[in-house]
């Protein structure tokens, strides 16, 4: 409670962003990480302006950016609202090698989000930021040991302008049924631009010797065809070669789609890898058709390797399913 010197109280009360807050009257409500609150466009529409119509009060929302979307947003880009932004170099005692090294330990989005004070998700990014950090787990990625369990190789082919990665999974629960299977990243390889062609079939060669995984998926596309043909017809392994057509990346990203939605796939907590997931997007071409791949001037090798993986695990065991955006 405060008294003014004319006589007059103010008072002063925190309240969570729930629907504890119905039915209070505001002459100025503040609400802090706005753009993070749980069930926001309802909070904000139903419980927080109700409590300045009768006042004709203020709301002042602060908050980090948290993707082009939401309540949040929309006011930051309404006529209607008074909006500032601002980034890192507001505060002086922020330094550029600072705010370098936090670009080496952040992915892209989360840097310009963070420090950056961007919206920087896409409304056509393809996999939701909450379906890719769910997925993250501290049990993947943790080196590649023989298991009993289905396991399968993806494998984008890369040299000059992108790397060749190499995704490791496997079914954790295979004794369930097939619709709760849950797909484990075991291990990802990425090699280095310009590593030749022999060098992975060779690395490939020796993981089929080692683990026996079910299935090689390989992109045989553009550069890639070359190597899957190589390694189809030489190896003796049992691979799928996969040209990229729109229709077919469609589908392989389809099923990673459904295992991100469902929470049935487990990912490693990677910054390329997550980088790469929070910048895939669609777009529909002039005939209708969906059309998927990265941001322009970004890469999509590891988003290809992991979906790839995921198609062999679950087309082996499954039929493969399809989702259309709408």
């Amino acid at each position: 409670m405060i008294i003014h010197e004319n006589g007059k109280e103010s008072r002063i009360i925190s309240i969570p962003a729930t629907d504890a807050g119905r039915g209070y009257t505001a002459d100025l409500v503040i609400v802090d990480e706005a753009a993070f609150i749980e069930n926001g466009d309802y909070i904000f529409r139903q419980v927080i302006e109700p409590m300045t119509q009768a006042t004709k009060g203020t709301i002042l929302l602060l908050s980090t950016p948290n993707g082009s979307i939401g309540y949040f947003y929309d006011c930051f880009n309404s006529p209607y609202w008074s909006s500032y932004q601002f980034d890192w170099t507001f505060n002086p005692e922020n330094t550029k090698e600072e705010m370098e090294q936090k670009k080496l330990e952040m992915t892209s989005l989360a840097f310009e989000s963070e420090y950056e004070a961007k919206f920087t998700t896409s409304k056509s990014a393809y996999f939701k930021h909450d379906e890719i950090y769910k997925s993250i787990s501290a049990l993947a990625g943790c080196g590649a040991v023989t298991t009993n369990q289905p396991m399968a190789i993806g494998v984008d082919f890369g040299k000059i302008h992108d790397k060749s990665v190499i995704m490791i999974g496997y079914i954790i629960n295979p004794k369930e049924d097939a619709s709760k299977h849950i797909i484990r990243v075991l291990e990802r390889r990425e090699k280095p631009l310009g590593t030749e062609y022999a060098a992975v079939i060779g690395e490939l060669k020796y993981i089929g010797k080692t683990l026996k995984p079910t299935i090689f998926v390989l992109d045989a596309s553009g550069v890639g065809e070359v190597p899957a043909e190589i390694l189809s017809k030489e190896s003796g392994l049992i691979t799928e070669p996969i040209k990229f057509s729109i229709q077919k990346k469609m589908e392989i990203f389809s099923n990673l789609k459904i295992l991100f939605q469902q929470g049935r796939i487990q990912i490693p907590n990677e910054k390329e890898m997550i980088n790469q997931l929070e910048l895939f997007e669609y777009t529909y071409t002039e005939s209708g058709n969906l059309k998927l791949h990265a941001r322009e001037g970004y890469h999509d090798d590891e988003c290809d390797a992991l979906g790839l993986m995921a198609w062999g695990l679950t087309r082996a065991i499954n039929p493969p399913v399809s989702i259309q955006i709408i």
